[in-house]
């Protein structure tokens, strides 16, 4: 009989350590996705920036501008910095005007030195220096810009359910009266609730317990 009822106290405790396990997981799994979610948009909100022409070149005539491009993925946000002498200038212009190296009619046009250029749309955009024969010696620069990549939240596998048929030992249906015991070894309705509550107490320290141990 003791050995009955600290296997239904183990199996209670155990059923408890399940759910409070189960729990656990699913905070810790809705927390990873939020850090996830929030570490998207928040690169997405900064952008890179780019220095044209890289560590070891610049806006000038001796930098390869076609090749850098080629190993550069540039997305929206991103931002361009143009740094150059004052024998150059940055000039945004169309497709057909940069095909020509046309520096009549440019969509816009810097000489500060040092221009900041935010890639704020997908697309291609062109740029050229206006000073004579520059843009034909190679002194332009085409760049195609694509759209961040939209942050997909991970999807959150659902908690195992409970299956108190696998996890928990089956429920032992109570004897008559008349198998409690004879006599005065009969437990009385009183000496039930107090056994009641102390196996309510020690399965939840024996799942207090599990818990930690995990």
């Amino acid at each position: 009989m003791f050995s009955l009822y600290i296997l239904h106290i183990f199996g209670y405790s155990k059923t408890l350590a399940i759910f409070f396990f189960s729990c656990k997981m699913a905070t810790f799994r809705a927390l990873v996705s939020l850090t996830i979610i929030s570490a998207a948009l928040f690169e997405l909100a900064m952008g890179a920036t780019l220095t044209v022409g890289g560590s070891g070149g610049g806006w000038d005539q001796t930098t390869d501008l076609a090749t850098w491009a080629s190993g550069q993925t540039f997305t929206v946000g991103d931002s361009l910095v143009f740094q150059y002498s004052p024998l150059h200038d940055v000039m945004e212009v169309t497709n057909a005007d940069y095909t020509a190296c046309q520096t009549s009619s440019p969509l816009k046009k810097y000489s500060d030195g040092k221009s900041t250029v935010t890639l704020s749309s997908p697309g291609k955009r062109y740029f050229i220096c206006g000073t004579t024969g520059h843009c034909s010696g190679g002194m332009k620069l085409e760049v195609n810009t694509v759209s961040a990549a939209t942050a997909t939240p991970p999807s959150t596998l659902p908690s195992s359910p409970l299956t108190p048929s696998a996890d928990a030992p089956p429920k032992s249906e109570s004897p008559p009266a008349a198998d409690l015991g004879h006599g005065s070894s009969g437990s009385s309705p009183s000496q039930h609730s107090s056994g009641g509550h102390a196996e309510i107490a020690i399965g939840s320290w024996l799942a207090m317990m599990m818990v930690l141990a995990l």
